[in-house]
């Protein structure tokens, strides 16, 4: 049992190390291509601006009533 118990703790870290590389790659990708057109990289900025300003309404309209 204990060498299944050690394949198992060594099997996370790895899977973990692959799928978070794999996103970070992938991450690198999206912002190299955002990078490249100014009116995209705008066009994000805008975007997550409007999306605080929502996630900030909401909070306020459906916060606590007590």
């Amino acid at each position: 049992m204990p060498p299944q118990i050690l394949l198992l703790g060594l099997c996370i870290p790895a899977i973990a190390l692959v799928s978070d590389s794999i996103r970070a790659l992938a991450a690198d990708s999206a912002r190299s291509w955002f990078a490249r057109s100014p009116r995209r990289l705008a066009a994000v900025g805008g975007t997550s601006g409007l999306m605080m300003i929502d996630l900030g309404t909401a909070l306020a309209l459906t916060g606590r009533k007590d």
